[in-house]
């Protein structure tokens, strides 16, 4: 049976350094698709992305800015995300992360509400990230509302938030 791996970052440097053991290893295990992430605001990644290929594998590309880099969300990467709309086939991983806080949550709640719009204008869904931000998360969602088939991502709450994300048409990885 064929599997999709729904997130995945094959630019970081442990798995770049040995990639084409990592994709003989998907193939080996029928994994046929990695929805790779390309991490903004830098487009560097995006582009890389975008060229990956291999031999019986689909690497289709994820976009966004990381609540992480949020402080440096320039809306040039919004702009770029727009041209490649069609090469992409999710924005994120975007949404809040109060744990590290390497961006302040009212810049993160800010860039996020901006690319669940984007997300809306050009009909993609999204891939969230959320740590220790739930109820902020929940409350932009509310205001902004994700497309249909969007993924929170590395989900870890409770039964009862987990309805509240499906509630609003998430998937649940």
């Amino acid at each position: 049976m064929p599997f999709t791996d729904s997130h995945c970052h094959l630019l970081l440097p442990r798995l770049r350094e040995n990639l084409p053991g990592v994709l003989a290893r998907c193939r080996e295990e029928d994994v046929t698709t990695l929805i790779n992430i390309a991490l903004g605001p830098d487009p560097t990644q995006l582009k890389e992305s975008l060229s990956l290929e291999a031999e019986g594998l689909t690497i289709p590309t994820a976009a966004g800015i990381h609540p992480h880099n949020a402080k440096d969300a320039p809306e040039a990467f919004y702009g770029l995300l727009r041209t490649h709309r069609d090469d992409l086939v999710m924005i994120g991983e975007i949404g809040l992360d109060y744990h590290y806080n390497f961006t302040d949550p009212a810049t993160q709640r800010l860039v996020f509400a901006d690319q669940l719009d984007l997300a809306r204008e050009i009909d993609l869904p999204v891939i969230l990230h959320v740590r220790e931000a739930h109820e902020d998360c929940l409350a932009i969602l509310d205001e902004h509302p994700a497309p249909e088939g969007s993924i929170v991502h590395c989900y870890t709450g409770d039964a009862p938030l987990a309805r509240r994300y499906l509630d609003r048409g998430f998937y649940i990885s």
